[in-house]
């Protein structure tokens, strides 16, 4: 800021302001960030800007926080701006703004417009694919259907912005769920028993007890099914936070490695103290950590996004990674994947840890298979009591030479991470020359959690 006032860059002043005004939003600081978007978009009023698509966002972040502040002026803003970004097509902007609409009848205690606008934010949001705008549609929805009283409604949209959330933000279930699904049951709970009350009175001593014995069971059925709920739903919490660690750590080792080597290089490169070969190896060394970098981030996101746990899914992740690193090496790719493979629902343990030993097999292929000029990448599906699903990964390397130059002749920790990666899955993972010349892994991991460790034999 003090150095685009210094040089007078208005047009970027305005540009500043919205950032400054993003920061204090996302601290909770909503008065600061009301006054730095009313002077963005006084800034930007003044000098004209062409791209009205950035003041129209800061007048929809101005009305939202006008309205978290509980000022009744966000109304008529958010309707300006509702009004005025439906005239430019603006997709991904209307959904929000009609989410914030219906958030502001909520709050002035009018559920009823509040279901109108969220309904529209909905709409608005499927055109556009706009998750974030379907999740706050469903919040409003669940909001406003919660007000009125209809539990089952809410409860259904409450678990449709969950899952929108899920996916955006990776954030736990909310605790309104848990009050909305208590809510549901203590209803459907009182229902049971005011008819159970009504059949008592018109039936029989014995119709009695037995109507009073199934009450019992029920109400033993519910408490063990609560109970159980509620232990499955700990240890659901427990693998989250042991992916979520298991992420950062990857992270941390993998893009946090890359990018301080990218930081470094750039460093050398502005000494200047290289020649113009040299300025070009250390350019080209950053253009490549930083396509690694994103392919890492990419298999993170891609890892936690809940519409790629099918098998489908991985496989298609699994082409577009051997095109993506084997054809830049000059290597030719085949697949052999079978066409009636199941379309079935991957866990996260079994996915991930199949993908990353995947790509494991495929760097050891550029590491360590000197001559090769050709990868075969094959999938086998063994239907069994438990499934089983059979990866190979064969490249033509000479015998000999590829042979002494394999991982497992130095340190090894390549194919001591698959394995360690296969025994999670419960399955197991093996490595060596492959019959007819070059070098084959195979990985064999059962599709569901087996009861003991178990696995395939090299030649199965």
């Amino acid at each position: 800021m003090a150095i685009s006032r210094y040089h007078d860059y208005p047009d970027r002043i305005n540009l500043i302001m919205g950032e400054l005004g993003e920061l204090n939003r996302a601290q909770g600081n909503w008065a600061e960030a009301r006054r730095f978007y009313g002077l963005g978009i006084a800034v930007s009023h003044r000098i004209a800007v062409a791209d009205q698509s950035t003041v129209r966002a800061m007048r929809f972040h101005l009305a939202d926080v006008t309205e978290r502040l509980g000022d009744h002026a966000a109304l008529p803003l958010a309707r300006t701006t509702l009004h005025e970004a439906a005239e430019a097509h603006d997709v991904l902007l209307v959904p929000q703004l009609l989410a914030l609409l219906g958030r502001t009848w909520l709050h002035q205690g009018r559920p009823d417009s509040a279901l109108a606008y969220a309904t529209r934010g909905r709409e608005a949001s499927a055109q556009a694919r706009s998750l974030e705008g379907l999740r706050a549609a469903y919040e409003v929805l669940a909001q406003s259907h919660a007000a009125q009283g209809s539990w089952a409604a809410a409860y259904q949209d409450q678990r449709r912005f969950d899952t929108y959330n899920d996916s955006l933000q990776g954030a736990d279930v909310s605790r309104r769920t848990a009050a909305l699904r208590f809510n549901h049951a203590a209803a459907q709970h009182r229902a049971e028993l005011q008819l159970m009350g009504q059949q008592e009175e018109l039936a029989h001593l014995r119709r009695q007890r037995l109507a009073a014995g199934l009450l019992v069971l029920l109400l033993l059925a519910t408490m063990g099914g609560t109970a159980l709920l509620w232990r499955y739903r700990q240890r659901q919490r427990r693998r989250e936070i042991a992916l979520r660690n298991t992420l950062a750590a990857d992270l941390h080792d993998d893009v946090g490695t890359l990018l301080s080597q990218i930081a470094q290089q750039s460093g050398r490169l502005q000494e200047g103290l290289a020649d113009a070969a040299g300025q070009r190896q250390q350019l080209g060394e950053i253009t490549e950590a930083s396509r690694t970098a994103v392919r890492q981030l990419n298999d993170v996101v891609w890892s936690l996004d809940t519409h790629n746990d099918r098998l489908p899914d991985l496989l298609n992740r699994m082409r577009d990674y051997a095109y993506e690193v084997l054809h830049l090496a000059g290597l030719e790719v085949t697949f052999d994947f079978p066409a009636g493979l199941p379309d079935q629902r991957l866990s996260v343990l079994l996915r991930r840890n199949l993908y990353l030993i995947y790509k494991e097999s495929l760097h050891n292929v550029l590491k360590h298979a000197a001559g090769a000029t050709a990868v075969a990448v094959r999938l086998r599906y063994v239907a069994r009591s438990l499934p089983q699903l059979v990866l190979e990964v064969h490249d033509n390397a000479p015998g000999p030479a590829s042979a002494s130059t394999r991982p497992e002749q130095g340190t090894g920790h390549g194919l001591r991470n698959m394995a360690t990666r296969a025994e999670a899955m419960g399955g197991a993972a093996t490595a060596g020359p492959a019959t007819g010349g070059g070098f084959r892994v195979q990985v064999a991991v059962p599709l569901a959690s087996p009861r003991r460790p178990f696995g395939l034999k090299a030649d199965a």
